[in-house]
């Protein structure tokens, strides 16, 4: 682990009695993000699984999950708990069982890499992956100017990315975009005033989307962050 790295989870507020917790808003949104994606039976990866609430998501769904990370804490409370922790470089899970997975996860990950780690991690997983096997990738959005907010505001983070970016990237690779659009926003609360409120800044952030997009032109997201689903052809 680089130096980039040392006091990673206390910067981040990772609690050490959460890890590995997934309350009922995180189950929601990985459940929406998933959209539709099987869990049960199926071989996932998470890469960079931070404080474990996907971990955990994943394994009680029923899948055999492991995940990467480059916090020594993080694998350690990981194996604790029964998680498979894997090398930061997948070769343990490429001698393992290349070509059996059927999904890998990446939730805030790929900007911390550069274009030349992204090329090397993505051929690692088109080795790892089933045909018709999964990506499902979360990162800050560089095509929207919110999206500078999260970019920025990382030390650790290397590349500006977006869907069309990480596409030109991955050019003459197997990989299809199957879709590129904002995070499922959860608008569940506890309270009925929680719901409406969320809902009415929900249609308000589409409708300034939708508008900047018509006057401009354009057909993006303007999010924050983005989350892309690609297939392994």
């Amino acid at each position: 682990m680089t130096s980039d790295y040392a006091g990673y989870s206390e910067w981040k507020r990772w609690d050490p009695s959460q890890f590995m917790v997934c309350g009922p808003y995180e189950q929601r949104y990985y459940k929406g993000e998933l959209g539709g994606l099987e869990l049960a039976g199926r071989k996932i990866v998470e890469l960079g699984f931070g404080n474990g609430g996907f971990l955990r998501y994943a394994m009680e769904g029923g899948a055999n999950v492991g995940g990467t990370e480059l916090l020594a804490e993080a694998c350690a409370r990981a194996t604790e708990r029964g998680a498979r922790v894997y090398m930061p470089d997948l070769s343990d899970a490429l001698a393992e069982s290349a070509g059996n997975f059927d999904l890998i996860v990446a939730f805030d990950v790929m900007e911390h890499m550069t274009r030349e780690q992204l090329l090397v991690l993505f051929d690692t997983l088109a080795a790892l992956l089933k045909s018709g096997g999964h990506v499902l990738a979360r990162f800050p959005n560089a095509q929207s100017p919110l999206g500078c907010v999260t970019q920025n505001g990382d030390w650790t983070h290397r590349s500006a990315l977006s869907a069309q970016v990480l596409m030109q990237i991955l050019t003459g690779k197997p990989w299809a975009l199957v879709r590129a659009g904002d995070p499922f926003m959860v608008l569940d609360a506890d309270s009925l005033v929680k719901r409406i409120g969320l809902r009415l800044r929900y249609a308000a952030r589409r409708g300034i989307e939708w508008t900047v997009n018509r006057l401009y032109g354009l057909a993006i997201t303007l999010d924050p962050n983005v989350v892309v689903l690609l297939r392994r052809d």
